[in-house]
């Protein structure tokens, strides 16, 4: 299992205890980012602890990260990837903190994604998906070659919020391998 992806300005990695002040503060408590996001907002420290050690655990688990600067090791956000079939893979879940989104950081993230399923992984697809109305996110992926797959409807569970969710792809003969983005393998 991949433990750690390096890009020239991030570290993905596994999620720590020490992790909390950083990803409570920067991004689990802030409710902006959550309107166009299916998780919700923890409303305070002691409940993002319990948070933290059920996300340690999936992380353990699964291709899961949290996004911090290479510079400082401060948590600026998540990302993963889940297997859905053979060869092919989903997001599950990108995030950058508000303070740090319009830096590039998105693209870097999804660029050691790509490289993790296609290099890493050998994949020969990956899906990317977001709500149709988070043009941000739509233009990150559209910036890294992703195609326009399908727009489902969908209820977001914690308050029935009807969102359309848009899905992109990419498939292995249109990755750019990026030889800046480095897997590092633990177990």
């Amino acid at each position: 299992m991949i433990k750690q992806i390096e890009t020239p300005n991030l570290i993905l990695r596994k999620a720590r205890k020490e992790d909390l002040e950083d990803i409570y503060n920067n991004v689990w408590k802030d409710e902006e980012l959550t309107k166009n996001m299916f998780w919700e907002a923890s409303k305070s420290l002691e409940e993002a602890k319990d948070r933290l050690d059920r996300t340690i655990k999936y992380h353990q688990e699964n291709d899961a990260f949290f996004v911090t600067l290479k510079e400082t090791g401060e948590v600026i956000g998540f990302a993963g990837v889940n297997q859905k079939d053979i060869g092919v893979f989903e997001d599950s879940g990108v995030c950058i903190c508000q303070k740090q989104q319009q830096k590039g950081y998105g693209k870097e993230l999804l660029r050691g994604l790509e490289k993790l399923v296609f290099d890493g992984y050998k994949g020969q697809r990956m899906y990317y998906s977001c709500f149709y109305n988070n043009e941000a996110s739509r233009k990150v992926c559209m910036s890294q070659g992703f195609n326009f797959y399908m727009s489902v409807p969908k209820i977001r569970p914690r308050d029935g919020y009807r969102v359309q969710v848009d899905y992109y792809y990419l498939d292995a003969d249109d990755y750019v391998k990026d030889d800046n983005i480095v897997l590092i393998e633990g177990d």
